[in-house]
């Protein structure tokens, strides 16, 4: 390529340029920001993973500003959640995703369904009722209070269509709508006028006007104080 002017480079082609332009200095602090934005999908991936491959064999420190949560996730070793300006945590990817320090972060990290409710024990496991749902969960920050308003998270990916070992919240409500997605099929169930977002194997039947009970495990239930960012 080392003929061809840069408007004759594809996006991806200019990406490895300019990230080599910078790399060739060897710099002690690599910043990125935004790296990947005018990628398409496909590409964004395999940028990721090379910028993350050379990062590791270098052994440059990298700071690695991105909008995109799933690419966030992919490439760094710490993430630090920004918002208004305000770092609101900092920790390793998995920390961020199963032990967020607040909604705004349990929200913002990946996709999931926010049920707000009332506490009515805290104990080894937290109690709260969201109307007529009973569910039990863990509280990620100790502050949620017995008698206190407060806010559940729950991943899509976390239940379970048959009964696990461990206690689990049974949850059964009207199948609203499905998208097969390929490894699994989004499902939206309406339970008792609150709307929870559920992935099922493919090959699980979800028929739209049809039920569907699933089972959510305590410690998959993510519980926190309510409006605390």
């Amino acid at each position: 390529m080392e003929d061809r002017f840069p408007t004759q480079l594809s996006g991806g082609q200019q990406q490895r340029v300019a990230l080599a332009r910078v790399l060739v200095i060897n710099p002690a602090v690599l910043l990125l920001d935004e790296p990947l934005s005018n990628l398409d999908a496909k590409l964004r991936v395999q940028m990721r993973e090379e910028i993350k491959a050379l990062q590791k064999r270098l052994g440059i420190t990298t700071v690695y500003v991105t909008h995109d949560q799933e690419e966030a996730m992919s490439v760094s070793d710490r993430i630090a959640i920004q918002n208004n300006g305000k770092v609101m945590q900092i920790g390793e990817p998995l920390d961020i995703y199963n032990v967020p320090q607040s909604v705004f972060i349990a929200t913002f990290m990946g996709r999931g369904t926010l049920l707000e409710g009332k506490v009515t024990s805290v104990s080894e496991v937290v109690k709260m009722t969201v109307g007529k749902i009973e569910l039990c969960g863990l509280d990620s920050t100790g502050k949620v209070k017995a008698g206190k308003k407060a806010s559940c998270i729950i991943r899509p990916e976390s239940y379970r269509i048959s009964e696990p070992e461990e206690p689990a919240n049974i949850l059964e409500g009207n199948v609203e709508w499905t998208s097969f997605i390929g490894p699994y099929t989004e499902v939206r169930l309406d339970i008792d006028g609150h709307k929870v977002l559920v992935d099922v194997p493919p090959d699980v039947t979800a028929e739209i006007g049809g039920k569907l009970k699933v089972y959510i495990e305590y410690k998959n239930t993510i519980m926190l104080p309510s409006g605390v960012d």
